[in-house]
């Protein structure tokens, strides 16, 4: 019986680890994607305020 309970404990450690890197690895992913998407609004931004006709170039 103690067998068992050292297994079980074994198992639910390997269950805690397994889910823990899933976790984080969906918390990467959104981070990352979250990080893109920012980028991509950063960069149309500047295109979007030259293109309107509100905005006038003096060189």
């Amino acid at each position: 019986m103690n067998g068992t309970i050292g297994t079980q404990a074994e198992v639910d450690h390997f269950r805690v680890e397994y889910a823990s890197l899933i976790l984080f690895d969906e918390m990467n992913r959104l981070r990352d994607r979250a990080i893109q998407e920012s980028k991509a609004i950063r960069l149309s931004k500047p295109s979007a305020a030259l293109l309107s006709p509100y905005c006038q170039l003096d060189s």
